[in-house]
């Protein structure tokens, strides 16, 4: 008896597994969208006539330039090595033919809120406003590029005093600030942050004419629409993008020395497409 029941118990298990595969087949599929695929939503990019690419805000222009003058006419007597060659790099600029670009943002959280439909797409993207890209041109012709961080106190030495000093001692080292006094040298590192007021809280940096940086902004302001160009910032990687055709694109040579041209809709929705793909493969599979 005991053995005629669990016969029974298989067979009844079976013909109701075939049932539910059968059922399960016969349903209708949801449809796939270009929105949404396995619950990842897709990016939109921003179009060229995007409020997004708008002018740079003539006061954060307005400091920046006053920043690179203070950086050209200061005495190289009073810094340190580093500056006194980048002093003698900004010194031939003429200020008035410095050119500013759009800059955008795309952090990685905030991406992932949108690809998991928690946040909207717009805002994927947003106009930076503490980091700037701009470049001296003569004769159309490339001559310097630059960026400028705004930094100090706001973003780095705010918290406790344990938290400054271990972020001091991962920028800087623990030896070098331990040769430098530990602890007065931190003082006196915060004391001059927190004291840093109006164009101080900027750091500007220049390209060298033979780094990657410097022939991706050439490769693109020569390929561009209208041979405009912006930056994006995915994290704190700066990359030279600009509209090809109308499609947002980026160069890349981190690959090999030669310039690749990376589609921007494809790169911020790899695993869009990826489930999109195997999605649309699967149906087509059940249609056989």
């Amino acid at each position: 008896m005991k053995k005629y029941s669990i016969i029974v118990a298989i067979t009844l298990l079976v013909v109701f597994t075939g049932c539910s595969r059968k059922q399960e087949s016969e349903m209708p599929q949801e449809p796939v969208t270009a929105e949404m695929v396995n619950g990842i939503v897709r990016i939109e990019m921003p179009g060229s006539g995007s409020d997004l690419f708008g002018d740079i805000k003539p006061a954060i222009k307005d400091t920046v330039l006053k920043k690179l003058e203070a950086d050209i006419s200061r005495s190289p007597y009073n810094m340190d090595k580093f500056n006194r060659n980048r002093a003698k790099k900004l010194a031939s600029v003429p200020v008035s033919e410095i050119t500013f670009i759009p800059v955008l943002s795309a952090s990685h959280k905030k991406l992932n809120q949108v690809r998991s439909g928690l946040a909207p797409n717009s805002e994927a993207f947003e106009a930076e406003e503490e980091y700037v890209f701009f470049y001296e041109s003569e004769n159309g012709k490339l001559i310097k590029a630059y960026d400028g961080e705004y930094s100090g106190c706001s973003r780095n030495y705010t918290g406790s005093y344990a938290e400054i000093e271990k972020f001091v001692r991962e920028a800087w080292g623990d030896k070098y600030v331990d040769k430098m006094g530990g602890d007065v040298f931190v003082d006196k590192l915060i004391e001059r942050e927190r004291n840093r007021i109006g164009k101080e809280r900027w750091r500007i940096h220049i390209y060298v004419t033979n780094g990657f940086m410097f022939k991706e902004l050439e490769f693109a302001l020569a390929h561009a629409d209208n041979g405009k160009v912006f930056i994006l910032r995915d994290g704190n990687m700066p990359r030279i993008s600009y509209f090809k055709n109308n499609k947002m694109v980026y160069c890349d040579t981190s690959q090999s020395d030669d310039m690749e041209e990376v589609d921007m809709d494809g790169f911020f929705n790899l695993m869009f497409y990826i489930f999109k793909e195997q999605q649309d493969r699967l149906l087509n599979n059940r249609k056989k």
